[in-house]
C-alpha cells in the first residue's frame, strides 16, 4: 500500500484580469486611416459602460479622445453617462440607427450590444471592442491606448479644423433645438422636455439619477444634461418592473448621494412600489421618485412599430390595444399609503418649481418623497 499525501489546499481561482487590445487590432487601422487622411467625415462611437471598475475612468478617457479627433459620440439605451454631456461631441441617446451611424467613415463601438438596427440602416466598416472575440478588453484600457497611440503620431490638427469646427456647429444646433423643448408650454400642459430642465435646478450635485422612463427615457436624458461619470444607472436590457429596488440598492451603495428615481406609469405598476416604499421608511432608505404619468403603457405600441411602421398599432389607439391606464391610479397615494411618504400631483406649470424644491427638501431630511407629473402621450388617443 502506498502512502497517503496530505493534499493541499485547493486553489483559489482569480478574478480574469483586464486584457488590451493586440497592437495589430483597430490601432493598425487607425493608423492607416490618419496616414492616408480619410476622415472625411466625422466619425462616432456608439456605447455605454458598464463595468465598475471603468465606470468613473472610462468617460474622461472617451472624452481625451474625441479631443484629438473630430469623433461626435451617441449613447444606445441610456444606460449610464458614457460622455459629459456638454462636451461638443456628445449626440444623445437612441434605440434604433441613429442618423450618424449612416453618414461616419468609422464606427467604434464600445461595450455595446445593438448599436444600431441593420434593418433600418447600413453603416460604415466597423471595428468591434468586447466583441467577436475569444478575449476580453477592457474599455478603460483600449481607450487608454487609443489615446496614446494617438499621442505619438503626427496628426496635423488644422487638417482637421474644418471637422473639428463642423462637430461644433452640429452640437450647437443639436443643443439649440433641446432649448426650443424647454419653453413653457402657452397651453398650460406640462411637456416632459420643460420638466425636465427644471428638475435639474433643485437636484444636488451628487444625484446619482436611475431611470426606467421607457418611451420618455431618450427625453429624459437629453433634457438632463448629466456630466458626471456614474451620474445615470439604467437597466440596459429588458426586464420592466426593475427601478424601486434599483433606486434603494444604489443610495445603499451611494448612502452619501441623493438619489432620484424616474419612471414612467407603465413601469411604475410593474415595480411593486407599495413593497418598495414600505421597505424605504422600514430601513431608512430614502429617495426621490419622479412618475411620467402619461396615461397609458406606449413601449408594446412603440415596440410594434418599430417592426411593423404601417401595421395593426398603427392604426389603433393605446384603448384599443388595451394599453391604456384610465382611470389613472394615484401613483403618489399608494407611495404615501404603504410608507409615508410626501407625496404630490403637478398638472400645471405653476406647480412644478415650489412641488420639485419640497420633495428634494424632504428626501434630503429622511424621508422618500414621489412626485407624479401628468404630461401628454406621445401618441393622441385618437390614434
Amino acid at each position: 500500500m502506498g502512502c497517503h499525501r496530505a493534499l493541499s489546499a485547493p486553489r483559489i481561482w482569480q478574478v480574469a484580469q483586464d486584457t488590451q487590445l493586440s497592437v495589430r487590432t483597430p490601432i493598425d487601422r487607425v493608423r492607416n486611416r490618419i496616414n492616408r487622411q480619410l476622415f472625411n467625415k466625422s466619425s462616432a462611437s456608439s456605447g455605454h459602460y458598464r463595468l465598475p471598475r471603468s465606470e468613473r475612468s472610462s468617460p474622461p478617457l472617451l472624452e481625451a479622445l474625441c479631443d484629438k479627433l473630430p469623433i461626435e459620440v451617441i449613447e444606445t439605451i441610456g444606460s449610464d453617462v458614457c460622455i459629459s454631456s456638454i462636451h461638443e461631441a456628445y449626440r444623445g441617446v437612441t434605440v434604433s440607427t441613429h442618423p450618424l451611424v449612416l453618414e461616419a467613415d468609422v464606427i467604434l463601438v464600445l461595450d455595446c450590444d445593438v448599436p444600431w438596427v441593420p434593418t433600418q440602416g447600413t453603416p460604415s466598416k466597423v471595428f468591434y471592442i468586447n466583441a467577436h472575440r475569444t478575449y476580453k478588453v477592457s474599455c478603460e484600457l483600449a481607450l487608454e491606448q487609443l489615446n496614446a497611440f494617438l499621442n505619438r503620431q503626427n496628426i496635423d490638427r488644422s487638417s482637421l479644423a474644418g471637422l473639428f469646427e463642423a462637430r461644433r456647429e452640429g452640437y450647437q444646433t443639436w443643443r439649440a433645438s433641446l432649448l426650443l423643448l424647454e419653453t413653457p408650454a402657452e397651453d398650460g400642459i406640462v411637456r416632459v422636455p420643460y420638466f425636465i430642465s427644471r428638475l435639474r435646478q433643485p437636484l444636488p450635485e451628487n444625484t446619482t439619477v436611475v431611470i426606467e422612463a421607457v418611451t420618455n427615457a431618450i427625453s429624459v436624458i437629453h433634457h438632463l444634461n448629466l456630466t458626471k461619470p456614474g451620474g445615470l444607472l439604467g437597466t440596459g436590457a429588458g426586464g420592466l418592473g426593475w427601478l424601486g429596488g434599483a433606486a434603494m440598492g444604489v443610495k445603499l451603495a451611494k448612502p452619501r448621494d441623493f438619489v432620484c428615481a424616474i419612471v414612467g406609469d407603465g413601469t411604475f405598476l410593474f415595480s411593486q412600489m407599495e413593497s418598495a416604499f414600505w421597505i424605504s421608511k422600514r430601513y431608512d432608505i430614502p429617495f426621490l421618485l419622479i412618475v411620467l404619468n402619461d396615461g397609458g403603457w406606449n413601449a408594446p405600441k412603440v415596440s410594434a412599430l418599430l417592426v411593423h411602421k404601417e401595421g395593426y398599432a398603427s392604426r389603433h389607439n393605446r384603448k384599443d390595444l388595451n394599453l391604456s391606464f384610465e382611470p389613472s391610479p394615484d401613483y403618489s397615494g399608494i407611495a404615501v399609503a404603504a410608507g409615508n411618504a410626501y407625496g404630490a400631483v403637478i398638472e400645471t406649470p405653476d406647480q412644478v418649481d415650489p412641488v420639485l424644491k419640497e420633495a428634494v427638501k424632504t428626501v434630503q431630511g429622511g424621508k422618500s418623497a414621489v412626485v407624479e407629473v401628468r404630461v401628454p402621450s406621445i401618441w393622441p388617443e385618437t390614434t
